[in-house]
């Protein structure tokens, strides 16, 4: 912030009039706001202006010092690839039951393919892990995913059409005693050198993640605030059957860890759950 403070320095020593603005950003004007709420109005639609009588040469440039203070304020755009992704959950969502389904947003007609050994060859990795609580561990994840109708059981075995994609995973081991264990699925495994991952074969879509700044100043337009956690969030949304086959992974029957059982998501796997590793990765 340093530049930025030399900056209206240069503004402030060349008129001398235009200096309480200048140096009243944004940010002060919300701390004056949070101080005294009444000044709400007055600090904010007094402070967006500055007087220039003649012009001025200054690093960095006036306009960037405005950007700065706007940060999580001002609209975002979309880019075109954004905006098809968009437009595709759009058409596709569908409301049933009280929940939300959606199909996976595909750019094309092309699908990843079947990468059931890579699949394969990263679930007996598991049992070089040292922890001897890996399976119990796994499987109590697992357990609950199929009780609250996060994922089902399939039969083993390639679909005729083709139109199947495994997803390797890993355990990712935490010091909170709130989730010890977490699974890590890698969305940009690959059948072979040239084929499709699912994260090359579906939009990206934009960040919808709210900004900071306009969630503090809507949490004061109101009396009282209202904190809500819902549980599982992350998979809430559920999955269009007809795509769920290009959500399948594998994990052990039992503790031994010989016979494969084959699993499928019914919801949306999101970054809390997904990991991009390097294409031709087996981890």
């Amino acid at each position: 912030m340093s530049k930025y403070k030399k900056a209206l320095e240069v503004l402030a020593n060349h008129n001398q009039h235009s200096y309480h603005a200048a140096a009243m950003t944004r940010m002060e004007a919300f701390l004056d706001t949070v101080r005294d709420p009444s000044r709400a109005i007055d600090a904010i639609f007094a402070t967006t202006s500055i007087r220039i009588e003649e012009p001025v040469l200054i690093d960095p440039p006036v306009h960037e010092i405005w950007s700065l203070d706007s940060v999580g304020i001002s609209l975002e755009k979309y880019n075109h690839l954004e905006e098809k992704a968009i437009e595709f959950f759009k058409s596709t969502v569908r409301r049933k039951d009280g929940a939300y389904t959606i199909c996976l947003p595909f750019k094309t007609d092309d699908r990843p393919a079947i990468n059931y050994g890579r699949a394969v060859a990263q679930l007996h990795s598991l049992k070089r892990n040292p922890r001897p609580s890996l399976y119990e561990d796994y499987r109590k994840i697992l357990d609950e995913y199929l009780r609250l109708g996060f994922i089902e059981t399939v039969l083993p075995g390639p679909k005729v059409d083709g139109k199947v994609h495994y997803l390797p995973h890993h355990p990712v081991y935490n010091n909170s005693p709130m989730t010890l264990v977490r699974i890590v699925f890698n969305a940009s495994s690959r059948a072979h050198k040239n084929a499709l991952s699912l994260n090359d074969a579906l939009y990206n879509g934009p960040n919808l993640a709210q900004k900071i700044q306009s969630m503090i100043l809507r949490f004061r337009e109101s009396t009282y605030g209202v904190l809500v956690d819902i549980s599982k969030a992350f998979l809430r949304i559920g999955v269009d059957e007809a795509d769920r086959d290009f959500c399948r992974f594998l994990f052990f029957t039992s503790p031994d860890m010989q016979e494969v059982q084959v699993f499928r998501f019914k919801a949306v796997l999101f970054r809390r759950h997904l990991q991009s590793l390097p294409p031709h990765s087996d981890h």
